[in-house]
């Protein structure tokens, strides 16, 4: 029976069986057959159904698209080997005889496919090349804010890969103080939320009153401080 193979990165994440399903639907929500815990990914993102002999996908009005093979797709007929990209996870699409591949070679495919792209597979599955409409702005349902406490006024969108913090006139928001480093530290969109993560400067940020000396995943109200300013993480 066909099967899909989820992966992320060069990590085979699950596989899933489709036998006899009419339907099953991805996406970000825990009720989906195919759960993908990635901010970039729709709550209900796309579903695979058994149609007149073939298996057709169908994206459900997700913001970032659906992908069949670099393509962005409304709908697509799959065929054995075909490459789905939801978010910044691969599924693969494998026939019958494709069962018995070891999950060494499914690996390999999946990471020539991503080096066919420009893929970094440290940092994400996708290239912002072949991409842009998802690093350019990222329209998710669910968005990190930084909201200015003290140092600063408004708020800040956080709509991209990442952003830098620091007293380098150059850092998305610049901090004053005489221990901050010039990038101090960094806020990442990663498949498991938003990291923060310390760069450099004897003036280390805090979360929740606490020195982060490496990364930690932000929680929603989390305080950040860093020299003279304070924010507060939020999700919209």
């Amino acid at each position: 029976m066909p099967k899909l193979v989820l992966s992320f990165g060069d990590k085979v994440i699950n596989e899933y069986n489709l036998g006899n399903r009419p339907v099953l639907t991805i996406g970000r929500m825990p009720s989906n057959d195919v759960v993908i815990k990635d901010l970039t990914v729709s709550r209900k993102h796309a579903k695979i159904e058994f149609q007149e002999s073939k298996y057709l996908l169908t994206d459900l009005g997700s913001r970032n698209g659906t992908f069949v093979n670099k393509v962005r797709v409304p709908f697509q007929s799959l065929g054995h080997g075909d490459i789905v990209t939801i978010g910044k996870h691969h599924i693969a699409f494998l026939l019958t005889n494709e069962e018995l591949l070891p999950r060494t070679v499914l690996e390999k495919a999946s990471k020539e496919f991503r080096q066919d792209i420009g893929t970094n597979v440290q940092t994400t599955s996708i290239s912002r090349a072949d991409f842009p409409i998802i690093f350019n702005r990222v329209e998710t349902e669910v968005t990190g804010v930084l909201l200015f406490l003290t140092g600063g006024e408004g708020e800040i969108r956080l709509t991209h890969e990442s952003i830098k913090i620091g007293k380098d006139l150059t850092c998305d928001i610049v901090v004053r103080g005489l221990f901050v480093g010039r990038i101090a530290c960094t806020i990442s969109c990663t498949p498991d939320g938003y990291l923060l993560t310390y760069v450099s400067g004897q003036s280390k940020p805090r979360v929740g009153g606490k020195f982060v000396k490496g990364s930690r995943t932000l929680k929603e109200f989390d305080i950040i401080k860093i020299g003279s300013v304070a924010l507060q993480f939020l999700l919209r």
